[in-house]
């Protein structure tokens, strides 16, 4: 796999502008969970791991050769061969700053995106990364349209990639709410095709119940 990009370098393109502007930060809430459940989906579509809708399980540990995806089977594997759903979830998920950076890293080596600084007004810099190869940005949208336009059995990639964008939110970055309404039938038959889709919904959950746990009032 490692002459195609993944569905997790797939995720992070779509946060990408056509004019190389970063549409959602690494730290978004919705973009570390779509990484982190990106990177669990790889896995499992290799062969690496599995999961029922209580536990998830290291079904072999040979490497990927993807680094972002070798830290993540890492990450699993040190928490033994099998661990429950939410818990191995929640390790791949602590990792996900290094997960963004191992994965970007691949899409400028693959020539995909290239970083470009720009200075305006003398001082303040800004970074885009504009699509060198705009042909795999562009096949990952068309890939979502394709499926939820169409009455044909996607195959396990495809929904993945749109089972993610949906729990993550990601789709809302190049659909509009009025077209996200329009398919929702059919988001939700793709979406309830993925069973490795529990782990990211495990993942949202658990992240925002430790957000209104912190923000709640404390006596």
């Amino acid at each position: 796999m490692s002459a195609a990009v993944t569905l997790c370098e797939e995720i992070i393109l779509l946060t990408v502008s056509d004019d190389g502007h970063l549409l959602r930060r690494h730290d978004d809430f919705s973009v570390k969970a779509a990484v982190s459940g990106a990177c669990l989906m790889d896995l499992a579509l290799l062969g690496r791991i599995d999961n029922d809708l209580d536990k998830m399980f290291v079904v072999n540990d040979e490497p990927t050769l993807e680094p972002h995806l070798d830290l993540a089977l890492r990450t699993l594997g040190q928490r033994g061969t099998e661990v429950e759903l939410e818990r191995g979830a929640m390790s791949v998920y602590a990792e996900t700053d290094n997960l963004y950076s191992l994965a970007f890293s691949r899409l400028i080596e693959r020539g995909i995106i290239v970083p470009r600084e720009e200075t305006f007004a003398w001082v303040m810099k800004t970074r885009r990364y504009p699509p060198v190869d705009d042909q795999v940005q562009t096949e990952a949208k068309q890939k979502i349209f394709k499926v939820l336009t169409s009455k044909s059995i996607p195959d396990a990639s495809e929904v993945a990639l749109v089972a993610l964008a949906h729990e993550t939110d990601i789709l809302r970055i190049f659909m509009s709410d009025r077209e996200i309404k329009r398919l929702m039938g059919r988001i939700q038959e793709i979406s309830d095709l993925e069973i490795t889709l529990q782990v990211v919904r495990q993942i949202s959950s658990a992240i925002q119940a430790q957000i209104a746990l912190a923000a709640a009032p404390h006596f």
